[in-house]
């Protein structure tokens, strides 16, 4: 068990320096699961009853069909009511590169923005994940 905690850790610092450059790590940060990096994110809860969370990112090369990562929203509708946050998890296609997040927001608000990849000579393509949910009365 030990033998593979080291190799997990050993792993994931090696492989860490290939996170891009996050603009946004009060509300963004990468995860590793479903064997490769995702996103999370925590923005504060607005008490509103609807949640619609907009999400763009740059990625290095030149895709021609759509991006779409898969949004699950990780904090339970019955929670809601007493939560000071909301949690989303953000699944991203599999890619060579790690997207760069540019832009969060939730529920109109915009929470952090920065500048897409710079461009190289295999591309960069922009691309967003959206999702809105009402609840309640």
């Amino acid at each position: 068990m030990l033998l593979l905690f080291a190799l997990t850790t050993v792993f994931l610092s090696v492989n860490a320096w290939n996170l891009p450059p996050n603009p946004c790590p009060d509300v963004f940060q990468y995860k590793y699961f479903g064997g490769q990096y995702n996103g999370e994110v925590t923005v504060p809860y607005d008490g509103s009853r609807s949640l619609s969370l907009e999400v763009a990112f740059s990625v290095v090369g030149i895709y021609r069909s759509l991006l779409r990562p898969v949004i699950d929203n990780l904090t339970p509708l019955d929670e809601l009511e007493s939560a000071e946050f909301v949690r989303y998890r953000i699944t991203f296609p599999r890619l060579t590169y790690i997207p760069m997040v540019t832009k969060v927001e939730f529920n109109g608000r915009s929470f952090c923005s920065g500048p897409p990849y710079p461009t190289s000579e295999e591309g960069v393509t922009s691309f967003k994940a959206s999702t809105m949910r009402q609840f309640g009365k």
